[in-house]
């Protein structure tokens, strides 16, 4: 598959802007830290593992890099119409080679022109440290864009219980809290412990879905809906 460009709030920008890539650059997450010396040694305690056990993030950078082919003119004229539509602004990213997940944040456009052929434009997002799957749960699927290898397809909607109904789901890095929605009110079994899902949307915040199989067993008699979508470094 030939990699053209990204999708920045759904604009192409290849297919719609006629920026060729040139690079991404997607810099680590780096975990955050909150570090004391320990008196009389050489060690160091990280007190963020004190105070939450699941290792945390800093945002991120993502540095994409293109070029165009335009003389000073229309460099003017177009580099002014890409800053309206990004810089400073909140923009979802979607990745020609990644199509099944989305990063978020705020996006600087830089440019630069030194002859009369070329220019080049720097596009950097402040990113949350996570991407995200492009569809939920309660989202219909699109196969066009079915990430291989990794893919999990979700589809939670509307489940029938009918006494009792299991659900499996496969979790990511990033730990995620569902949405419930229940026609009646039903019991909820997860972890040895039963909770009580009253009738509509609901939470439960000692739910929290990480990585690996997590089996969520409704009791009761009705539809149940389940939003969920899972996040990766």
């Amino acid at each position: 598959m030939k990699i053209e460009g990204v999708l920045l709030n759904d604009i192409h920008t290849y297919k719609d802007l006629g920026l060729h890539l040139l690079g991404i650059q997607i810099d680590p997450a780096d975990p955050k830290m909150e570090t004391v010396s320990i008196p009389m040694s050489s060690n160091r305690l990280n007190l963020a593992k004190f105070l939450n056990p699941d290792v945390q993030y800093e945002w991120r950078n993502i540095v994409l890099s293109f070029d165009k082919r335009d003389d000073y003119h229309m460099w003017a004229f177009r580099s002014s119409n890409i800053k309206n539509l990004f810089h400073g602004q909140e923009v979802q990213l979607i990745l020609d080679s990644d199509k099944g997940f989305y990063y978020t944040g705020t996006a600087l456009v830089e440019t630069s022109k030194e002859n009369n052929v070329f220019c080049d434009y720097l596009i950097t997002l402040e990113a949350d440290p996570y991407k995200y799957e492009r569809f939920s749960s309660l989202e219909p699927w699109v196969w066009d864009v079915f990430p291989f290898p990794g893919g999990i397809i979700r589809n939670y909607k509307d489940m029938e219980v009918n006494g009792s109904m299991t659900l499996l789901i496969p979790g990511r890095r990033k730990k995620v809290v569902p949405v419930m929605d229940c026609s009646i009110a039903m019991a909820l079994e997860y972890g040895g412990r039963t909770y009580h899902l009253p009738a509509g949307r609901s939470k439960l915040l000692d739910l929290q879905l990480g990585e690996g199989e997590h089996f969520l067993t409704f009791r009761g008699n009705g539809k149940v809906s389940v939003d969920y979508r899972g996040a990766s470094l």
